[in-house]
């Protein structure tokens, strides 16, 4: 079973690790329809290939207000000719090594009629896109209220990472493909820090509960990677109740849990998780006759 982390009932976007770690060059609102579209569609991939939307609904869900679709149809257009590169990091700390490489289109097609939005993947598509070894976990309404591509392509890139301190080293050509950076765009380091880096930092403090900062690695005066040291904050509307919450009492009357202790174990894993597991020690030879010693 994977661990679910989820520490509000904000709606969230498994999203494949070498699909969060690719190069492109997609622009806000093309990266905003990739994640909107992929959650509506997720958990039926293994057994269709077409998915529709309301495109009210999908508007609403990239945070897109307005009765023009023709943005909407560009992006579309945008995610059927986009070659993805895949698996520029791999799950290794050593992101320059690699055990495969793989490129595809986004989406197969895509059509809007009589206010819905339906599309398609291809085969490869929906086997890379569900049910990956390792995923991040992307919110969705999250995800909707960023402003720059760059921060939002910071923001994936860095979620995957969000229980470490940091995340690993990028050297520095990698990063630019990350965040959709040309080799000729912002060539000096100042202007890419100016327009690029300082940019998606602000954006991803501001929009998110992630709060990241940068660190260095130099050759002489010259940077050769980069990497971010990450804090989580827990948001204020998701906060435990502790005096009327059941799975809450039986941590601290049963497990002798501390609010500290229930604070970090519900932002790793969902309620349902926890109190499955509770379920089965309680329920254990060894609960029932007394002989486990250590509650705590």
């Amino acid at each position: 079973m994977k661990l679910q982390k989820n520490s509000s009932s904000e709606p969230e976007l498994k999203k494949h690790v070498y699909a969060i770690h690719c190069a492109n060059s997609l622009t806000l609102v093309e990266r905003k329809l990739f994640n909107a579209l992929l959650y509506n569609a997720y958990h039926d991939l293994p057994h269709q290939s077409q998915f529709e939307i309301p495109t009210k609904e999908l508007c609403n869900k990239i945070g897109y207000i307005s009765n023009d679709t023709s943005k909407i149809k560009n992006a579309l257009i945008a995610l059927m000719s986009t070659v993805i590169e895949w698996n520029i990091l791999d799950n290794n700390d050593d992101v320059e090594k690699s055990r495969k490489w793989q490129a595809s289109s986004i989406l197969a097609s895509a059509k809007i009629e009589n206010g819905m939005c339906s599309y398609e993947y291809s085969s490869v598509m929906r086997a890379q896109l569900y049910h990956p070894d390792i995923y991040g976990k992307l919110k969705l309404d999250t995800l909707s209220k960023f402003t720059s591509g760059y921060g939002l392509a910071l923001y994936e890139n860095c979620v995957r990472f969000q229980n470490l301190e940091f995340t690993p080293w990028f050297p520095m050509a990698t990063f630019r493909k990350l965040m959709g950076v040309s080799e000729e765009q912002y060539s000096d380091i100042r202007n890419f820090k100016k327009r690029v880096l300082d940019i998606a930092i602000n954006e991803v403090n501001k929009n998110s509960t992630l709060n990241v900062t940068v660190e260095y690695k130099k050759e002489g005066r010259k940077i050769e990677a980069i990497r971010f040291k990450l804090a989580y904050a827990i948001e204020k509307d998701t906060l435990i109740d502790f005096f009327n919450d059941d799975l809450v009492k039986e941590l601290t009357e049963i497990f002798f849990f501390s609010q500290e202790q229930i604070n970090r174990l519900f932002e790793q894993y969902e309620k349902g998780y926890i109190s499955q597991k509770i379920k089965i020690i309680l329920e254990s030879e060894s609960f029932v006759k007394g002989t486990i010693k250590d509650m705590g």
